[in-house]
């Protein structure tokens, strides 16, 4: 943002000298501009060559996948050097040392002018990041003060080139020797005041020459003054003023020049009230409505029974995108959290639900900590059939927050509870759970992987609210079991080798007694004997 607001100070550098005929440069404001504008180019280097041997050179696999790719970095990367391209500091250098003539200079800045362009394009993505409702606003508003910047900045040094193009068309037509002048003031200075009659920059008179849209900056001598925030607070006025009337008040003369710039500005000026300040609005409500489900998030009933700990990690989580355009429920809160706080956010809410299983009562920590980790977040909105009576089961579904409805054609209406017993139960709430034919499925594959397929649903289950929870597959059911059996069987032989590791120590420790005792009792006997 800092570049392309003082790129713009370029075109303020050449300052009118009406009364010689002339433009000077102005060299404080010429040293302050170039050396800003070369440290900021310097710091985007490390930027530059991280594109080239990160991702251009060392991302080689990525990067073949897709020619797409290629081209958007190899594009980004012409970009980037372009845009840092010393241009206007060059030309600076240049005109002081009168290697170039002025009318050189001010055509020559109309290369800097497309590398602008450049700088923008490519700063443009880096400032549209930022979803909030202050930094939208903020950028809206900073494309309005930034093109009244640029425009009003043209518009001063459009006039300047305006006045030396009248200038130097005035010599060739009448065949006077200052036509290869180069308008420097430095130069040898003449008496060139009969250029008056034919560019008449005070009088206005468009009968010799039309100066245009640039009349007013000449005639206010905004062109001739030195002092800098003087002249650049009357071209941001001009600019911003114009940029709301939308460039009604333009005078354009017949020069190419003019209507090129009136039409710039106009379309600009339309572009910025009718498309940007519109989407400023649209984008506000957006910000506003994320932070709104954002909030309902943070006070939905699976947020709050997370511990203290795990909500004030995703408080402090700063995630960009945390919610879309749907409902802020629990598929939301996991799937757009970091890998890390989303095994913690399903660790805790589902080894909770999954001790409701009877099946899981006598599990480790650890094993459900592991099967929570395969529980993916699911959101059903109302009237949804989860299962369907006759067809075939693939997942369980564990019910967070709604209410589900079970029902079959014979008015059967077998679900589990929360306290893993079967039984009657119509309605699904909290800690219930539905589907838990797979886990005599899961058990029988564990002991006979060529056992019969999926298991058949025989009711119907269908969300009579808005349904939060998690489902887990079969497969990943099948493998927790097959872990498990292979925990218990580890666990078995670690309990074997226990039992006979302490039955040889403790024969050992038996054995090696005894010995003591018999020698004890051997020289008990000897003693007694010589004694005799």
């Amino acid at each position: 943002m800092i570049a392309i607001t003082l790129d713009p100070f370029f075109f303020y550098i050449p300052v009118l000298n009406n009364q010689n005929k002339c433009f000077q440069l102005d060299r404080n404001l010429g040293i302050t501009a170039t050396v800003l504008r070369s440290f900021i180019d310097l710091h985007k280097l490390p930027r530059i060559i991280h594109l080239i041997y990160v991702e251009l050179c060392g991302n080689k696999e990525e990067v073949k996948k897709s020619a797409y790719a290629t081209a958007r970095l190899w594009i980004f990367f012409l970009i980037d050097i372009l845009a840092v391209l010393p241009i206007p500091q060059v030309l600076v250098m240049l005109a002081k040392s009168h290697r170039m003539s002025g009318r050189k200079f001010l055509f020559s800045m109309t290369f800097f002018l497309l590398q602008y362009v450049l700088r923008v394009i490519r700063t443009y993505g880096l400032l549209t990041k930022n979803d909030s409702t202050w930094a939208i606003v903020s950028f809206n508003l900073f494309l309005y003060m930034h093109g009244g910047h640029v425009f009003g900045a043209l518009w001063y040094f459009l006039a300047i080139e305006k006045v030396t193009a009248c200038w130097k068309k005035t010599c060739i037509n009448h065949h006077i020797r200052c036509s290869s002048r180069s308008f420097y003031c430095d130069d040898s200075l003449r008496d060139y005041k009969f250029l008056d009659e034919f560019c008449p920059i005070t009088t206005g008179n468009k009968t010799n020459y039309d100066f245009g849209l640039f009349e007013d900056a000449l005639q206010s001598g905004i062109v001739g003054v030195t002092d800098f925030p003087q002249k650049f607070l009357h071209c941001l006025r001009w600019g911003l003023q114009n940029l709301s009337a939308f460039g009604q008040n333009l005078e354009a003369s017949t020069d190419i020049l003019d209507n090129i710039f009136a039409i710039c500005m106009t379309n600009f000026g339309v572009v910025l009230f009718v498309f940007l300040i519109g989407k400023m609005q649209s984008d506000t409500e957006r910000s506003r409505s994320r932070e709104q489900k954002l909030k309902e998030i943070k006070q939905g009933p699976s947020f709050g029974r997370l511990s203290s700990r795990l909500q004030q990690k995703i408080k402090n989580y700063k995630q960009q995108n945390w919610i879309d355009d749907k409902h802020a429920d629990v598929v939301n809160l996991v799937n757009n959290l970091p890998q890390g706080l989303r095994s913690q956010v399903k660790g805790e809410l589902g080894t909770e639900l999954l001790r409701n299983v009877k099946e899981f009562e006598r599990w480790g920590e650890k094993e459900l900590v592991d099967l929570s980790d395969c529980l993916n977040p699911v959101f059903f909105t109302d009237r949804t059939r989860i299962f369907r009576e006759g067809d075939p089961i693939d997942e369980m579904v564990f019910v967070l927050e709604g209410k589900l409805w079970s029902h079959s054609a014979r008015n059967v209406t077998i679900a589990t509870s929360s306290d893993g017993h079967n039984g009657k139960k119509d309605y699904l709430r909290y800690g219930d759970f539905c589907g838990e034919e797979l886990i005599a499925w899961a058990q029988q594959k564990v002991d006979n992987p060529s056992s019969s397929n999926l298991p058949i649903s025989t009711t119907t289950i269908q969300a009579l609210t808005e349904v939060e929870g998690f489902y887990l597959l079969a497969s990943d059911l099948k493998n927790a079991f097959i872990e498990h059996r292979r925990y218990q069987i580890v666990r078995a032989v670690r309990l074997i080798q226990t039992f006979w590791r302490f039955r040889r120590i403790l024969r050992f420790k038996m054995n090696q007694r005894r010995s003591i005792n018999l020698e004890n009792s051997g020289d008990v006997a000897f003693t007694t004997n010589q004694t005799s």
